[in-house]
């Protein structure tokens, strides 16, 4: 055997033995980071078990009385055609990724609230409620928007654990975003963000009833500007007598899918 055959031998040898040795490492790096995850897992679960993230969201103020009231839904066999109208809307897939605003808009004492009320029943019946918000000019949490965001974000953290951590998260990250006077960040951290990263995929209803006696400027902003923003599972119905809060949204892009529904809704179904 000529000396180079033995060096080449060798050499053939010493890579096999390299790359045994590389093959071998790399399964130890891939199953160390493994491990590595499942433990940080793990520490976010412990944490989450004691100390969140149901603590953290516990802190969102929440407006008392701002529910639906199963005694103040229509009485049986009445304004079927719009509920009806309203279901389909609701449980029907969008082709879009955004959200959608269904707006009825109608005279004082034309029984708005009622409707919102069995909108409500319906969606909760379904398991398709998220949350909702009835406004009241006389009750001092539900005359602004004070509240309303913590009291949605509060209740949609329920949808599923991903949210409801990640909602925990902007609250730990940052704490007086539970008091903040903006509603517009509030939105994009305790709901947008949220709802983003954890998509649902079935439709969420939102109901917002009077909104004319709680709603300011910053209010119909976020409705005309951040809505468009959120997943399309979401489903935001809402009922307002002010015809400025009405004009407002009907020019808006995202509005367009249901125009044809509220002028129905107005002219044709005594609501």
């Amino acid at each position: 055997v000529s000396l180079f055959q033995v060096c080449f031998f060798s050499a053939v040898l010493l890579s096999i033995l390299i790359l045994h040795v590389l093959a071998a490492s790399s399964y130890q790096y891939r199953s160390t980071c493994g491990q590595s995850a499942e433990v940080i897992e793990g520490i976010n679960d412990k944490i989450d078990k004691h100390i969140g993230p149901t603590t953290e969201v516990s802190r969102l103020p929440c407006a008392e009385g701002a529910t639906w009231n199963e005694e103040r839904v229509c009485l049986p066999d009445t304004r079927v055609s719009i509920l009806q109208t309203i279901w389909e809307w609701i449980i029907e897939p969008h082709a879009n990724m955004n959200a959608k605003i269904f707006c009825v808009a109608s005279i004082a004492g034309a029984g708005k609230s009622t409707l919102a009320h069995s909108v409500a029943k319906q969606c909760y019946d379904h398991e398709v409620l998220g949350s909702c918000f009835f406004f009241d000019r006389e009750t001092a949490d539900r005359n602004t928007p004070r509240k309303l965001i913590t009291t949605l974000a509060r209740e949609l953290s329920s949808l599923g654990p991903g949210i409801e951590r990640q909602i925990a998260l902007a609250i730990r990250r940052e704490p007086t975003i539970v008091t903040s006077p903006s509603i517009q960040h509030q939105s994009r951290k305790l709901i947008l963000e949220p709802l983003s990263r954890y998509p649902v995929k079935r439709p969420v209803a939102v109901v917002i009833d009077a909104l004319d006696e709680g709603y300011d400027e910053e209010l119909l902003k976020l409705l005309c500007k951040e809505i468009p923003k959120l997943p399309s599972c979401l489903r935001i119905f809402i009922t307002t007598h002010s015809e400025k809060i009405y004009r407002h949204f009907f020019f808006k892009p995202h509005m367009s899918a249901i125009k044809h529904l509220i002028f129905t809704i107005i002219r044709t179904f005594p609501i």
